[in-house]
């Protein structure tokens, strides 16, 4: 391995190219991350129809929380809006919380230690 031990490495850009609309254009990661977190996991529309499936919802939950930490882990991502707002809707917020320990407590046990 070369260069100096202990130092970091440049960050590298990542474009985004979806093929799933009529205009394909690239995006930065972050863009992507933005749009994911709102029209997903903070969208009260997303988070009630993953309730209905139960068990398996709270897991697809739970797994959306994983991968944003490790999107932050390794992309530096660190809006705090996003943080905040997932942490107050699905840990800090008793009664969802409750429904989601109730519905699949290993799921939300990672949830709330991701």
């Amino acid at each position: 391995m070369s260069g100096s031990s202990g130092s970091r490495a440049s960050r590298v850009s990542v474009s985004v190219i979806e093929a799933t609309e009529k205009e394909v254009r690239p995006r930065e990661l972050e863009e992507v991350l933005r749009a994911e977190y709102r029209t997903k996991l903070l969208n009260p529309k997303w988070s009630t129809a993953m309730l209905k499936q139960g068990s398996s919802g709270v897991y697809e939950i739970s797994g959306r929380l994983t991968a944003m930490v490790g999107w932050a882990a390794t992309t530096d991502f660190s809006e705090k809006w996003v943080w905040d707002a997932t942490s107050d809707k699905y840990a800090m917020d008793d009664e969802m919380a409750k429904k989601l320990r109730d519905m699949n407590p290993e799921a939300f046990r990672n949830i709330v230690v991701s």
